[in-house]
């Protein structure tokens, strides 16, 4: 295999300067009530110079060469229970499937109306019953995970996004609610069918009249452990909310947030992500909403990705939790949609040429 098509990288990851020290007392408190826990966390983290070193061992993509390889307008990500990657390239469109040495296996779909192919697909989810959903807004499509094409369902009305499956099978998904009083995201979970049984939770959706708002906040969520559902309410208070499979309010996570207000550069940053030429065709709040997107892993420690950067590296913190919703550390992780799986955490990362990559790293915790 050409080094050109997989690169392999052991050194830390901004270790030495998120190493784990400092104090590790939690000051927050836990109360019960009506069955619910709330968890509150102070401003600053049990670990305030970290608990976690990421060392990356993986990197697929390429600038110019192999077809397969070079990746185009990512948005799809997801790990089997083998270590298999697989991929979404809306612009291409297909599914890319790799090994866990990074070598790439098969291609999936290919662009088109007719069965097993794609206009516009934007995520993909893996079923407990080894499904593969690729997904669009008039259209969802099941494969098997060879590839082969089983069927497809329609999603034209109160479309569905960014499906993931739990563990007993149910799913949860974002949909999109166009009511002229009252348009919003809905958090709903569904059986197997994916027919709705509740809706979790919402936000407002942004008005579409307005101009284009820089660091917008709408509900975010992810599933943790199989069987519980991570929701971040989007503008507002720093508060997660958890429910379990059946959808019910298990556990309130609140951290402390001092607002933090919006700099020249961050403004810069998001015209230039989001391809935005003058600052009159956006606006932009006071200060930076306290959450951007929310994961879990496999162990239900929470990742909360928060619209700070970096000074050094410009990569964006993440406030880390525990399964508990106890405040841990802060870390910077590049690269957006994650991606746990068997102690590894997987990332789409674009480089300043806009050339992305999808990169994997060793997880090392140093605290219990």
């Amino acid at each position: 295999m050409r080094k050109s098509l997989i690169l392999l990288a052991l050194t830390p990851l901004l270790a030495v300067a998120w190493g784990c020290k400092g104090e590790s007392a939690w000051n927050g408190s836990i109360e019960t009530a009506g069955g619910v826990k709330t968890v509150r966390n102070p401003v600053a983290p049990m670990y305030p110079r970290g608990a976690l070193e990421l060392k990356e061992d993986l990197t697929i993509g390429m600038a110019a060469g192999a077809e397969e390889y070079m990746f185009i307008r990512l948005r799809g990500l997801a790990v089997d229970d083998r270590g298999s990657i697989i991929t979404l390239d809306q612009r291409k469109p297909r599914i890319d499937v790799f090994g866990g040495d990074g070598r790439h296996i098969r291609s999936i779909g290919r662009r088109g109306q007719g069965p097993g192919e794609f206009q516009t697909p934007f995520f993909v989810a893996l079923s407990p019953a080894g499904e593969m959903l690729v997904g669009e807004m008039g259209r969802l499509s099941f494969f098997d995970r060879a590839g082969a094409f089983l069927r497809s369902q329609d999603n034209s009305v109160g479309p569905l996004a960014f499906i993931k499956y739990l563990g007993n099978g149910d799913a949860v998904g974002t949909r999109m609610v166009m009511e002229e009083e009252k348009p919003r995201y809905e958090v709903v979970l569904c059986g197997p069918d994916l027919k709705e049984k509740r809706v979790l939770t919402f936000s407002p959706m942004p008005d579409p009249s307005a101009k284009y708002r820089l660091f917008a906040s709408v509900v975010r969520w992810d599933i943790s452990r199989g069987s519980e559902i991570i929701c971040a309410s989007g503008e507002g208070d720093y508060r997660l909310s958890v429910f379990d499979a059946e959808g019910r309010l298990v556990r309130t996570i609140i951290k402390a947030y001092d607002p933090i207000p919006v700099s020249d550069l961050d403004v810069e940053r998001q015209m230039k992500q989001h391809g935005i030429q003058s600052r009159d065709e956006i606006s932009v709040p006071r200060y930076l909403p306290p959450v951007s997107w929310v994961y879990a892993d496999e162990n239900g420690r929470i990742y909360v990705s928060t619209w700070q950067r970096d000074p050094q590296s410009g990569i964006a913190v993440f406030n880390i939790f525990d399964s508990e919703g106890r405040y841990l550390c802060d870390y910077p992780i590049p690269g957006e949609p994650l991606v746990f799986n068997d102690g590894k955490l997987y990332a789409i990362v674009q480089d300043d040429e806009g050339i992305q990559y999808i990169k994997r790293y060793s997880m090392t915790w140093k605290v219990k």
